[in-house]
């Protein structure tokens, strides 16, 4: 499944993606295999991911955890490859050119088979894994065993992409990668213009959180659904988004899709346009979801 020439022009890199993309040469040229690239959302990962295939050598293998992010980066890369590289998708029932010069993948569909598949007949000299904070576990560490990441004599190189280095669980990337080779911080991209500043708004409500046992990084999940997704509460929640977020879309992250469906169902209920998204609904919803949200039918996403 390739994707169409982009028409509009290669973006100008900024310098902080610059300096990433240097510090990932230089790594490399320190012997450096499997290095991170942490960035705060907004930054321009992709952006960045794109030069580093445009100047790669060999193949480039892009394993992507969510499918909306898929077309993201086929169209990213189409643009900064340019003209006659061909860039496919490898997810569902989409399957990619043994010739294309970019493969952007579904770590989620990569089971056993269609792994080899992927590997037969491709030269990949380049891995590209964005939310990389997902490596450490089991399955996807699967997949990089075999692509022969950990290999003494492996001759590629595994770049990791994300906005966090924390995975709830406690486990270390430090299991997957070598060292995190570039990094700013959301606050150094909003002192230098790149992001806007943020601004807070605290709602007092009666949820009652200093009893709630920690599990992990964070408080246990079904005890903080407990103690938050309450009618009262989700109606407050739902009032203070009409009158704070006005006519801008809005997103509002819940501790359960229960809880989403609850503050959903809140916010319709005060006339409030408002859709769910969450992991367990079907590719159709959930892109149809994300569709009415983008063209205004849904003012809320929960």
């Amino acid at each position: 499944m390739s994707a169409p020439n982009q028409s509009q022009p290669v973006p100008t890199l900024r310098s902080y993606q610059r300096a990433a993309i240097e510090a990932v040469i230089e790594a490399r040229k320190a012997g450096l295999r499997r290095m991170v690239v942490s960035l705060p959302t907004g930054a321009g990962k992709t952006v960045i991911f794109s030069e580093l295939a445009r100047i790669a050598k060999r193949q480039v293998l892009v394993l992507a955890h969510r499918e909306e992010l898929l077309e993201q980066a086929r169209n990213k890369l189409a643009n900064a490859l340019g003209e006659g590289a061909r860039v496919d998708v490898e997810a569902g029932s989409a399957r990619a050119s043994k010739d294309a010069k970019a493969l952007v993948c579904s770590i989620r569909s990569l089971h056993a088979e269609r792994l080899e598949q992927v590997l037969e007949g491709r030269d990949f000299g380049l891995v590209i894994y964005d939310e990389c904070h997902h490596a450490a576990a089991e399955d996807n560490l699967r997949v990089l065993r075999r692509l022969g990441v950990f290999e003494p004599n492996w001759a590629g190189t595994l770049v990791g992409f994300t906005a966090t280095t924390l995975r709830a669980d406690g486990r270390g990337l430090d299991s997957v990668f070598e060292r995190i080779v570039y990094a700013r911080s959301i606050s150094e991209l909003i002192d230098d213009g790149y992001l806007c500043p943020l601004r807070g708004f605290r709602i007092a409500t009666s949820a009652d959180l200093t009893r709630l046992s920690a599990g992990g990084q964070d408080f246990d999940e079904e005890q903080l659904a407990e103690a938050v997704d309450i009618e009262d509460r989700n109606a407050l929640v739902a009032r203070s988004i009409q009158e704070l977020a006005r006519d801008r879309r809005t997103i509002a992250f819940c501790v359960t899709v229960n809880h989403a469906l609850n503050l959903s169902h809140a916010l319709n209920a005060i006339g409030v346009p408002a859709g769910v998204v969450h992991g367990m609904m079907t590719t159709e919803a959930r892109q149809q979801a994300l569709a009415d949200f983008r063209r205004g039918r849904t003012r809320v996403l929960t």
